[in-house]
């Protein structure tokens, strides 16, 4: 009851090149908003309570 869920990571940090770590998410903002937001606006409408 007293957990505070995490969404992880910032959006796009999953579309980098070649899955590589900490590198650019090349994408058009169209492709932002419907691949990578998607999870976030769900997380967000379910009370998620940080993003790290």
């Amino acid at each position: 009851r007293h957990v505070a869920a995490c969404a992880k990571h910032y959006v796009g940090d999953g579309g980098t090149h070649d899955g590589i770590n900490e590198n650019n998410t090349i994408i058009s903002r169209t492709g932002l908003l419907r691949i990578h937001m998607a999870p976030y606006y769900d997380a967000v409408y379910k009370g998620v309570s940080t993003v790290m």
